[in-house]
């Protein structure tokens, strides 16, 4: 009889200097390239950096997936207060 693997599924606040790094590789395997990585760090380096809104997932303890969220401004008549995902 095959064993089932059992999976500890975890999603958190970023612990910023604990989980930076693995996240960076998480990006690299998604997109292969430098500059989501780039992105991420000017972005948590700007004004509109969100820590609460900066989400790990993990899956036995190893990072997974990241998503980031920023502050930005629209521009027009009204200015509605909103955030953005990226990468």
């Amino acid at each position: 009889m095959k064993q089932r693997r059992t999976y500890t599924r975890e999603f958190k606040l970023e612990g910023y200097e604990n989980d930076c790094q693995n996240v960076y590789k998480v990006d690299w395997l998604a997109f292969q390239q430098e500059n989501e990585r780039k992105l991420i760090e000017k972005i948590r380096k700007g004004e509109n950096f969100v820590p609460e809104l900066s989400l790990v997932a993990k899956i036995d303890d190893e990072i997974v997936g990241h998503i980031l969220f920023s502050r930005i401004k629209i521009v027009g008549q009204a200015v509605p207060k909103t955030t953005f995902t990226t990468p």
